[in-house]
């Protein structure tokens, strides 16, 4: 799960990135614009999803809702990648940062999880 959740991280805003730089010519001029209202878009999303949004259990993780989640929580950073396209950065070494940071708290975040569910159900 957490090598899902990292690698998306990481792969996401290197594809928003390099779109952005193969856009960067038709929207030189209104490209601060572009990257707000793509922020903007997916936060007001989020908080519609969050305030909102249906609340499921997941009983049982297979891998394709492991890889589908992975991939949903990590459309954001394709928009931030697309962002960071607008000015001359080191993409690969902000995704790599992006990706293991990401990769570390998912896979401490699960130990904890079954960790205070073993102790939680003996309760």
């Amino acid at each position: 799960m957490s090598f899902a959740f990292g690698f998306f991280q990481f792969f996401m805003p290197l594809v928003g990135f390099y779109g952005g730089k193969s856009l960067i010519n038709l929207i030189a001029d209104f490209y601060h614009w572009v990257g707000f209202g793509l922020l903007a878009l997916v936060s007001m999303n989020m908080l519609k999803e969050a305030l909102w949004g249906k609340h499921e259990e997941i009983v049982h993780l297979s891998p394709l809702v492991v890889l589908s989640l992975a991939l949903a929580t990590s459309i954001d950073a394709l928009a931030v990648g697309f962002s960071i396209s607008m000015f001359d950065s080191h993409m690969l070494y902000i995704a790599s940062v992006i990706g293991i940071v990401c990769f570390t708290t998912a896979f401490y975040c699960f130990v904890l999880g079954v960790n205070f569910r073993m102790v939680w159900s003996t309760v």
